[in-house]
């Protein structure tokens, strides 16, 4: 098989920012990537302070922090098996757009349980909210990129999946040393809504520009003529 090789005078950085100038100026690619960063900063940070939550709030021990870390891997399970079931894509940027509100809300709910039973269902909620805003954004971005940009797109999508978290992990345990867990979860709960809030009310616009360029479904990016509830790809 004769793989072609890239040309030797290819620059790598230059590459890199034509995925960045494809992202920043495609709404319904930015929009998207934007809230995910929202969320990994100030909603995934949550599970570092879930020993905290299990012990200090709740006053259990290892065993009840096994079970509302099981109860958020249950609510993904659901989410996936939700995602798994659709046979297209439309519809799916509102999907993101509720998956975040969701975390939201199970965040809030959260912080102000001291009940093992509603901070169980709380944490369903989250990672439903979660699988659905995760799931959603990668089978958007795929679809959306053209092929020759698809890869670095996707790389954009890791690096916030897997990069931002980190650093709102860290915050989230400075900030409980200093107003509490709860007060903590409240913070990041308002910070994903608000995100979620604004990705709503921009969501529209989003769809007319999307229009405006006129896309047809075979150029690579799926939001063509227009409004991705008309527009149904197959996921099989």
């Amino acid at each position: 098989i004769d793989v072609p090789r890239a040309a030797s005078g290819a620059v790598a950085p230059s590459a890199i920012a034509e995925g960045m100038t494809f992202a920043r100026k495609t709404p319904e690619v930015f929009a998207p990537l934007v809230l995910l960063v929202a969320s990994s900063a100030f909603g995934l940070s949550y599970g570092v302070l879930m020993p905290l939550v299990a012990a200090e709030v709740l006053h259990g021990g290892p065993d009840l922090l096994g079970r509302l870390l099981a109860s958020a891997g249950f609510g993904s399970l659901v989410g996936s098996v939700a995602m798994l079931v659709r046979r297209g894509t439309a519809g799916f940027d509102r999907r993101v757009g509720l998956g975040a509100s969701l975390l939201g809300v199970g965040l809030l709910g959260l912080s102000l349980s001291r009940s093992a039973v509603l901070s169980a269902v709380a944490l369903g909620v989250i990672g439903y909210g979660h699988i659905n805003q995760s799931s959603g954004t990668l089978t958007l971005l795929q679809g959306r990129a053209p092929s020759h940009l698809r890869g670095r797109v996707m790389g954009m999508f890791t690096t916030i999946f897997v990069g931002v978290t980190p650093f709102g992990a860290l915050a989230a345990g400075w900030a409980a040393s200093r107003v509490g867990v709860p007060g903590t979860l409240v913070g990041g709960a308002a910070l994903v809504l608000l995100a979620s809030a604004a990705y709503h009310a921009v969501l529209p616009s989003v769809r007319r520009a999307s229009a405006a360029r006129g896309e047809a479904p075979g150029s690579g990016v799926v939001s063509s003529a227009a409004n991705l509830d008309a527009v149904d790809l197959p996921l099989r």
